[in-house]
């Protein structure tokens, strides 16, 4: 589980603040979990449990703007799949700062 300083302020500008926990740091799983229902009435291209997979290798594959700010070689899983979630689910991007519309 990433708990960089890094991941911590993407998390802290992607989800709302809790009150008794603070900042919600979500596992890898749980980010798989929420791309999951968007990916699947989106992409018609892979099929089944591939689905998934397959739209994040092709979200890394594509260096666009959503990874412009993260540098790829030295960030976590999480980090990765926070920026895939963001943007399928969301339209926005990772500017270094702040999470931004696209």
């Amino acid at each position: 589980m990433d708990t960089s300083d890094t991941y911590y302020k993407m998390c802290s500008g992607a989800f709302p603040r809790d009150a008794k926990r603070g900042i919600c740091l979500k596992t890898q799983d749980q980010l798989q979990e929420m791309a999951q229902p968007i990916v699947e009435q989106q992409d018609l291209h892979y099929i089944g449990a591939y689905r998934l997979a397959g739209r994040f290798t092709d979200f890394l594959a594509c260096h666009n703007q959503a990874l412009d700010n993260i540098d790829v070689g030295e960030c976590s899983m999480e980090q990765l799949w926070l920026a895939f979630v963001m943007k399928v689910k969301y339209g926005k991007v990772w500017n270094g700062d702040n999470w931004i519309k696209e």
